[in-house]
Order: structure tokens, then sequence, then C-alpha cells
């Protein structure tokens, strides 16, 4: 395995507001030829591409890891960027990288830290200069209406955006093969049966094939609706690009927080308050 020194090159800081995902923290390097490029984490799925070995790939965001064995990834191939996902042993530095993102707690912060003192100089940031923060790409979305949509959940009843004016919405975008996903749903489980009836309306959206959520969901007894998002459409339309991510809209219907990553339940109900939810 090459060192961390080699193979991983901080690419960006992390997320700004409190607990957050591990977004564009680093670059993976190809260890063999004829590595395929996937369009999704699966031997079966089509190759988006054949990687050399050498390419570098810029992890798109690291937490897409979770309990999968492939990153999420792209690559920059003719001049084009294309996307995909690549199994974790086919990169340099995987492993590095995953025991630098255990010892960080998810905490960013820690995370840029530990990276940082082992690469060489020139790659570090200057001393005593703080890493610039990365906004993510949903905070633009703070304070304005958010777009409608209407998606069914995995019991087939309708749900429209629109349609839920007056009371304080959670969206919570997730996967099943996502680690902090799987941490946070007991929170989100918890805030869904002691606060529905003060108004909120907590929705998981979720794009894997419904089998694989329904399974998920009933056999880990939640009980607060998972949308169908097909195609990702409206994890589009809310510019998500990390998960797990709650976007909490409030009772006028606008986006009153965008929290991207694993947060502790003090900062969700934190959300929820700001949005005018009485706690």
């Amino acid at each position: 395995m090459t060192s961390l020194r080699t193979s991983i090159a901080l690419a960006a800081c992390l997320l700004c507001s409190g607990q957050t995902s591990l977004a564009g923290a680093t670059r993976l390097v190809v260890k063999e030829d004829q590595v395929s490029l996937r369009s999704e984490c699966s031997d079966h799925a089509p190759e988006v591409a054949s990687l050399r070995k050498g390419q570098v790939l810029r992890l798109r965001f690291s937490i897409a890891g979770g309990d999968s064995p492939c990153y999420s990834v792209s690559a920059e191939m003719g001049g084009s960027t294309v996307r995909g996902y690549v199994s974790r042993s086919l990169v340099a530095g995987a492993e590095d990288f995953e025991q630098a993102r255990r010892n960080a707690s998810f905490d960013g912060r820690v995370l840029v830290s530990v990276i940082s003192s082992r690469l060489p100089q020139k790659t570090r940031p200057p001393e005593g200069e703080a890493l610039p923060p990365v906004r993510p790409p949903g905070g633009s979305l703070l304070g304005q209406p958010a777009g409608d949509f209407a998606l069914t959940d995995l019991s087939r009843r309708s749900f429209r955006l629109a349609g839920l004016r007056g009371k304080v919405v959670m969206l919570n975008f997730w996967a099943t093969w996502c680690g902090p996903c799987r941490q946070e749903m007991p929170r989100l489980e918890a805030l869904h049966r002691e606060l529905s009836a003060r108004g909120l309306v907590l929705l998981g959206v979720n794009g894997e094939s419904e089998r694989d959520a329904r399974n998920f969901v009933e056999g880990n007894g939640y009980t607060f609706p998972t949308l169908v998002d097909s195609g990702n459409h409206v994890a589009g339309q809310f510019r998500v690009t990390a998960i797990p991510t709650a976007v909490v809209i409030d009772r006028e219907g606008r986006v009153a927080s965008y929290l991207v990553g694993l947060h502790s339940e003090k900062t969700l109900r934190d959300a929820l308050a700001r949005a005018g939810l009485p706690l």
C-alpha cells in the first residue's frame, strides 16, 4: 500500500456547521491497470470508464463509503469529468484515509489536522494559517422558498411539499449503505415520535430501490415516512452532494437550516426550534 504521504493530498477543508460530513477532503490514486469506474457500486453495473494505474480520483464525498466497499469519485478522462464508483481495494491510500477518518470521529477539523500533518510540507497549509471553510452547495438555499415536489412513500401515500405549508418539515436524505445515516436514524425516529403532534413532519428521502429501503426501514422499526426519490431528482433539487443531509423548512415554506453530515440530537432540535417548532 502506498503511504498516505504519496497517495493522499489535501484538496479542501470541511463544511462549516457543527458536526460535518467529510466532503472533498482527499484524492485517491488508482493502484492497478484496467480498474473499472462503474455507475453503481456493483460488479454487475455498467462500466463508465477504464482507469489506468496512477490516475488520480477525486473523492466527491468520503461518507459515500459508509458500510459500502466503494467510494463515490470523479476522474478526468480526455478533458471531461466522469463520475462513478470504485472499490476501496483498488485505490492507494484508502486504508490510511479510513483510519484517519475513524480517528477523527467525523470531526472534520481533526481529520484535516490528521491528514495534513502527514503530508509533504509543500502540500500543507502555511504554518498558523487556518484552512478556509467550504460551504455546502445547498447553503445558498437558506432563507429561500423551498422548491415544491411530489413523491410517494414506501406505503404509496402521496406527499406534496406545498401541501405541508403551516408545518415545520425536515427532509432527511439518506441511504441504507451510509454508516452515518444509520447512526442518525434512531435520533430522527425519536424526534418524529415526540414532535409530530406539535407540527413536525419528518420525511426520509431515499434514492435506492423501494425493496432495499423498505427492508431497512421495516427491519429497524422506523415509523416516519420514507419518500421514494427515484433518480434522485429531489436530492438534486436541494443540491444534496453528501449524505446524510437534513433540510429544515419553516411554516412559511422557506429553508431554515441545511445540515450536512452526522449531527447530535441537540443540533437537530436547535434547527427545528429556529424554524419555529415549539420544543
